[in-house]
């Protein structure tokens, strides 16, 4: 027969059975923003490396490249509904590749700034935003899968245009569709 109080305990350490985490409240508790930040401060430690006829070109296009990146993290934490959500985590992304340009550019122009390590801040943000994205879009985990469900999926309308197939918003036939082309949300 079970003790049930060694029963209980099993039940503990299994993760599956684990009370819900404390709820981020704020996007400065997301590590990917803590991580996106200080790679901010780095950059604002860096900039003044470069020459100074490039400050209010490259530094300030790296200063504000930086500073999309946990913004952007910042605006996606209040929105709601998961695909909202990672567009702006996708927006996060974008302004860490136009980041890595300018400094691999530095790097080239043999700008004194430590590329080794600022590309490796990036790299880790990088890593962290992808995963935050794909946790958002798993199929079954509230995104969008592949299994045809939701509003769109499993409808084969010919008459209907797919997003992929133009470049700059609805036609007048998509009126009710509308929202899925406002980017600010």
């Amino acid at each position: 027969m079970d003790n049930p109080e060694s029963t209980s305990s099993q039940r503990e350490r299994d993760p599956r059975d684990r009370e819900p985490r404390d709820r981020i409240s704020s996007f400065e508790q997301m590590k990917v923003w803590q991580e996106a930040h200080a790679l901010v401060l780095r950059i604002f430690e860096m900039t003044p490396r470069i020459p100074a006829e490039q400050q209010e070109g490259l530094a300030a296009l790296m200063e504000k490249a930086a500073i999309e990146v946990p913004k952007s993290i910042a605006e996606g934490f209040k929105r709601r509904g998961s695909r909202n959500k990672a567009h702006y985590y996708n927006l996060s992304q974008s302004a860490l590749e136009s980041l890595r340009y300018l400094l691999i550019l530095c790097r080239d122009l043999k700008y004194d700034i430590d590329y080794e390590d600022l590309a490796y801040r990036g790299d880790q943000v990088s890593r962290m935003l992808d995963g935050l994205i794909r946790s958002m879009t798993r199929t079954g985990g509230g995104g969008r899968g592949g299994s045809g469900g939701g509003r769109r999926g499993g409808r084969n309308d010919s008459n209907r245009r797919n997003r992929d197939d133009v470049g700059d918003g609805p036609s007048s036939q998509d009126n009710d569709d509308n929202e899925d082309w406002d980017d600010e949300g």
